[in-house]
């Protein structure tokens, strides 16, 4: 009985001390972004869909066909976020994981004139926010009210407008 206690012991802790190997699943190198652009249940043909990475903000565009459709060339691994415009549309947006290497994702544009209660210009705010955080993407940043953007107040005496240099 006493040598089964020593071996039991011995085994817990070999088990304890070795690694369990889990099998992680390889992320994918590339995405595949492929999907339709639609208002309600009707195809929106020619509006620019942009892939845009929110790490190194490159963007990468394309326009859907006469069905909807799209399809983006291949892009490096990362996280992005999927935007598509059109005049007489506000945009739509979606998020894209590099989860798997084929994604499909749809768009829905609401008609900016049907769009009520709706802000046309709160999208261009949230992609704002999202591609550079308070600086923003293109050096103004900011949502409105926030005091920064091209809606703050000009700076007094030797201060300078964040995001902007002299």
């Amino acid at each position: 009985m006493h040598r089964f206690h020593a071996f039991a012991v011995a085994l817990t802790v070999v088990a304890a001390t070795t690694p369990a190997k889990a099998e992680v699943p390889a992320l994918p190198a590339v995405l595949q972004v492929l999907g339709n652009v639609t208002n309600a249940a009707k195809p929106v043909g020619n509006a620019l869909v942009i892939a845009l990475n929110l790490n190194s903000l490159d963007a990468i565009e394309t326009f859907s066909a006469n069905d909807g459709s799209f399809v983006l060339p291949p892009l490096p691994a990362a996280v992005y976020r999927i935007i598509a415009v059109k005049s007489g549309f506000l945009p739509a947006m979606a998020m894209v994981l590099p989860t798997q290497k084929d994604q499909r994702i749809k768009l829905r544009l609401d008609n900016q004139k049907q769009a009520k209660g709706k802000d046309p210009n709160q999208a261009v705010w949230e992609l704002r926010a999202c591609a550079g955080g308070a600086a923003g993407f293109d050096g103004f940043g900011g949502t409105p009210g926030s005091g920064h953007g091209p809606d703050a107040a000009l700076p007094r005496g030797d201060d300078v407008p964040h995001g902007r240099g002299r």
